[in-house]
Order: structure tokens, then sequence, then C-alpha cells
């Protein structure tokens, strides 16, 4: 099988450059993105790949995945993955441990996607990566994690290398002959520092040029899109950046319906998007954003207000998450019947009828008694229903309404038309009514189970929960217990993030357990985890602090910023 990816390395760059930009740049370093070309689609980063692998190796995920009680859990897990077989394959294969191989990169590194190559259909690839000294081992590494191997070629089919001379300088290239005809594809080269692999081989020549400045066109660098980002997110550990601006390139180029319906989603508007991550030593930051000129399509439907979220405090301080953002629910609706009338007429059409179906069903206008109604702040809060298990959660929406006696008749005439009028108990407390209805649910454990459907309209709120009622109970007692925007860890952590028209606190550790936990559901009969040997929420709060975020909107973009605080 024909190998066109540029191996272990590659592989290793995305993992970490996914996780992980620029740490103090030395003014006489040539900037990785100069070796780009302007119309780059998309790259990932690392400005210090030496620095990136220490702080990576001292990170508390990595201590989480080292702690004998994680390895013994996941034993099945590793297993299958083979990942105690890893390293004596890589050594097998490169002749060196990947610890060693990645040990090549000296500094920066990237990986990017480029328009394709003349003559090409698909998109061309580059990685560059500054190996300083060690071009030799570079290059014997190399060879081995892209070496074709034969006896899995199909028949017929034959590889080899082919050496060329391109401007003094010593150009592999891979080469498949099928049928008396040979295809060029991977090639790579060493310029002074620099190794670089490029898919198709052309693109190394341009490549090796820019480096060479024989070709002093429009960098990556020079281009509008990527210095918004840049002047965004700063110096930081690794960049993830999609030139959002090509999609509308294609989709102005597109034939016949394609071009027009993405350009109704917005992709005409849109400029840049990114993702960095930031690793300091009491905290790791990533930022995500996009920029556009217009909130157009999918954009418009993230309708955040640029007002900042409200933090309630009738919030108890032992929830496991909870977020509050300045959003409205009306204009959402709104931006949904649009987008979907200008992708296709026959979509806006659908929505609309749902209106319709309401209206003539249960006798509510949903623009007017429901949608109108509500104000436009969302709060969203959840909890584990029993301290130190993952068997179930409990969750509460909360959303201001403004005529909470006409609200409520409508919002009880939707309930009851959905589920049936015998459906709801009702009951008092707190001094407010809560209206309660069984409903099937699925626990953290994948476990089907009944669970409560309530909600409660207050002379302020419409509350909405899910799973039992002992959450919502608590919410509307008030300032009986301590508020989670008050507690002493999660003030001081919002602190140092701006402001925003959304807010966040995740207990990081039931998250992380939350996720281990889909993982290995989804994996089927390949289980990752012993379920003899669980992972106690003790063990990962150990190493995870809480994770706080912020969400802010612009006129030209929006943007956020999660924090997870060190232990």
């Amino acid at each position: 099988m024909r190998h066109r990816c540029a191996g272990l390395a590659v592989v290793a760059m995305v993992v970490l450059g996914s996780t992980g930009w620029l740490a103090a740049q030395d003014k006489t370093q040539t900037p990785i993105e100069s070796l780009l070309p302007g119309d780059t689609i998309a790259a990932v980063i690392v400005r210090d790949m030496t620095a990136l692998r220490e702080d990576w190796d001292t990170h508390p995920l990595m201590r989480m995945w080292t702690d004998p009680e994680v390895v013994k859990a996941t034993a099945p897990g590793r297993e299958a993955m083979m990942l105690d077989k890893m390293p004596t394959l890589i050594q097998a294969r490169l002749g060196r441990s990947l610890a060693e191989a990645l040990d090549i990169i000296k500094a920066q590194a990237a990986i990017a996607l480029l328009p394709p190559a003349e003559g090409a259909t698909g998109p061309s690839r580059v990685m560059l990566a500054d190996v300083g000294t060690d071009k030799d081992a570079a290059g014997h590494t190399l060879t081995a994690m892209l070496q074709y191997d034969q006896t899995t070629a199909p028949e017929g089919v034959k590889y080899s290398e082919r050496l060329d001379d391109y401007n003094g300088l010593a150009m592999h290239v891979r080469v498949t002959t099928q049928g008396g005809k040979a295809t060029d594809g991977q090639a790579w080269a060493t310029v002074g520092t620099w190794l670089i692999v490029a898919d198709p081989a052309p693109m190394l020549k341009k490549t090796v040029d820019r480096v060479l400045q024989l070709e002093t066109g429009k960098t990556l660098l020079m281009t509008a899109g990527y210095k918004q980002v840049q002047e965004r997110v700063g110096k930081v550990d690794a960049l993830a950046y999609v030139d959002l601006a090509h999609v509308g390139k294609l989709a102005g180029a597109a034939e016949g319906m394609m071009g027009p319906m993405l350009n109704a989603l917005g992709a005409d508007t849109l400029d840049a998007g990114y993702l960095a991550l930031n690793i300091e030593d009491k905290y790791t930051d990533i930022d995500a954003g996009m920029f556009y000129r217009q909130a157009k399509g999918l954009v418009k439907l993230m309708a955040f207000s640029s007002s900042l979220a409200e933090k309630r405090k009738s919030i108890p301080d032992d929830v496991t998450q909870v977020s509050a953002m300045a959003f409205s629910i009306k204009k959402m609706w709104a931006a949904a019947k649009e987008t979907a009338t200008a992708v296709n007429p026959g979509m806006g059409a659908m929505l609309a009828g749902v209106s319709e179906s309401i209206e003539k069903d249960a006798g509510v206008n949903l623009d007017t008694e429901i949608l109108d109604g509500l104000g436009e702040q969302i709060t969203q809060v959840s909890r584990l229903r029993k301290a130190g298990s993952l068997g179930g959660v409990d969750e509460v929406y909360i959303v201001p309404v403004k005529d909470p006696d006409r609200f409520a008749t409508a919002f009880t005439r939707i309930m009851e038309r959905a589920l049936g009028p015998q459906a709801f108990e009702s009951r008092q407390h707190a001094n407010q009514t809560i209206h309660t209805a069984k409903v099937p649910g699925i626990n953290l454990r994948g476990t089907v189970a009944e669970q409560n459907f309530s909600y409660v309209i207050t002379d302020d709120d419409l509350l909405v929960s899910l799973g039992s009622d002992k959450l919502l109970e608590d919410i509307l007692a008030g300032d009986k217990s301590p508020s989670i925007w008050d507690r002493p860890d999660v003030k001081a952590a919002l602190a140092e993030l701006t402001p925003g028209s959304a807010i966040g606190y995740t207990d990081a550790g039931v998250a992380m357990a939350t996720m281990i936990q889909a993982a290995s559901q989804s994996m089927g009969n390949a289980k990752l985890l012993d379920p003899a040997s669980p992972i106690s929420l003790k063990t990962y709060d150990k190493y995870l602090g809480p994770i706080v975020n912020t969400w802010n909107v612009q006129p030209t973009g929006q943007h956020g910023k999660t924090r997870l605080i060190h232990k």
C-alpha cells in the first residue's frame, strides 16, 4: 500500500500541535510562517518543539496518564492500542525511540495544507522542521519512516526512490511504478537547518525556493487573516490556523447549487479560524475562534449578544458544571429559518411548519407567546446525582421570562400537548410549583433508566430540569447555600479571564472521567476500561483543577478561552 503521509513524525506533530504555540522567538530566527505561501489553506505550527515536549512531559494530564491506578484501570485499552508494544515497533522501524526521533526537531515545525499542485486534484501537503545540525540523523530517520514495504505492494506495483539534483541540493523522490508508468509521490530534502517533506514532489521545489529566497511572493505571515489571528492570540506554544476565506473561494468556483448553498451558510463572509494552546506552570489555555466580515448563516445561529453573561447567585457551590450565556433563543430560531430558506426554500417552509403545527395542536403562537416571552440570558447547570459516583447527572436550564402568567399558560399547553395532561404531577417547594413527568433517560454508564422531566415558572424565570429534582430544589432554595460563582478557586480563575457573552466552570475531574467512560462505551467489545479496577474521582482530582471559560462576541468575530488550572 502506498504511503502518502510523512509517517510517524507527522502523526506526532499533529497530536502535539492539536494540544499545544509561540514560545519566545529569537529575533534572528526565520519565522516558519514566512516559508509557507500566502494561499496556505491550513497549518499547524509549533514554535519550540523541545520546550513543548518538556512542558507536556510534566503536564498534569500526562502525570495522570501514568498514575498506577489509571494504568491499571486502562490496561484493556492500552493493550488494544498496543501502547506497550509500540516502543519496540518504533525502535525496529526507525532504529531509535520515538522520543529520540522527535528530539531531532529542535525548534520550529509546521504541517501545512496547500492548494493542489499543477495537474493534481487533491490538496498538497508540506512539513517543515528545524533540525539544527542533525541533518544526517534527520535524513536517516525520515528515510526509515517513509520506507515503502515492497512485500505489501499490490501485484504489478513497484516502489523505488529517485535522487534528483535541485539547485545543488539532493532531493529524494518516492516513485510508484505500475504498468510501466512511474508516478512521483512524496519528496524530501534538507536546506540549511530545515528538513522539508512535500507531497506531491513539485511542492518541495517551491518550498525550497522560499527557503533559499528564490521565491519572494506573498507568504502566510503577510496575509490579513493570519495577522488577525496572531494579534489575537499573541505568543503561544502551538497554533492551528485555517483560512476560512478559502471556503468562500471554493463556493465562488463551485458549479450548480453548491456555491449558492455554501454562501447561504455564510462561507462568503468568513476570514480565518484558529485554535491555540499555551502551557504555563499554573494553567493550560486553549483559545479558539473565528473572524468574519458579517454574521451570516451558521454564524448567525450562534446568537450570543455583546452584553455580558449574568452570574446567578442561586447556583450551589457543589455543582460539577455551570455555564451562563447572554444568548437569544428567539434570534437563533429566526436565523435558523432565514438560513434554511436561503439554502433551500423547502427547508425554510418545514421550519415555518413547526410553528404552524404548534399553533394548530396546542393553540399557542410560538413567536409571540413563547419566544417573545423569553429573556436573552441562559444558565445551564449540572451536578452528579451522587457525590463521587458517575451513575447519573441532574441538569437544570434557567431562562428569564418577561410576562410569567402569559408565558406559563402557553408553555403548559405545549408541555401537556407533548406528553399528555395526565403525565404531569404538581407539588410545592420553596413557595414554587414544580410540574414533573417521568421520561426515559440514559446515565453516564450508558444504562437506560426513568428520570424526571420537571419545570417551574417563577415570577422571573423558566426552570427546566432533567434527572432527579434535587438540583432544581437547591436552586429554588436560593441563597441558603454558597454560590459557585463565589467559590474562591472559581472566582480567582475567572478573574484572570476577560468577561464575555458566556462564562463557565467545569469540574475537570468529572469531565475527564465522563470522557474516558464515554470513550470506553464507544469502543464496543474492545473496552478501554477494566470494570474491576475503576478510577476514583479522587484520582482525577489529584491532577486536575477547575476548568473555566469565557466567550467574547465582537462585530468582526467570536472568540473563546478555556483554562485548565494545574495541580
